[in-house]
């Protein structure tokens, strides 16, 4: 491997970085921060894996406000179709 060459790992990486701030950005976080349904809609635009985080985190009423985790109960019962 040359120099200049980076390992597909490391590409792959580093769009899928970029990608997450670019949902980030979309849904305006760096401003505002999060209203309970912007967070939820945001995990459901990060993907699956995020998706089953807020999955989680909708039972932690330890951890997030009440309206966090009724918003987030949605990503158990009614989550949108993931592509």
């Amino acid at each position: 491997m040359s120099k200049n060459k980076k390992p597909e790992g490391a590409v792959k990486e580093k769009k899928r970085s970029a990608e997450i701030l670019g949902i980030f950005a979309a849904h305006n976080f760096y401003a505002n921060g999060f209203t309970p349904e912007e967070m939820r809609t945001t995990l459901e635009d990060l993907g699956p894996t995020w998706v089953k985080i807020g999955q989680i985190m909708s039972s932690r009423a330890d951890m997030l406000p009440e309206s966090y985790c009724r918003e987030l109960e949605k990503l158990r019962q009614n989550v949108r179709p993931l592509a």
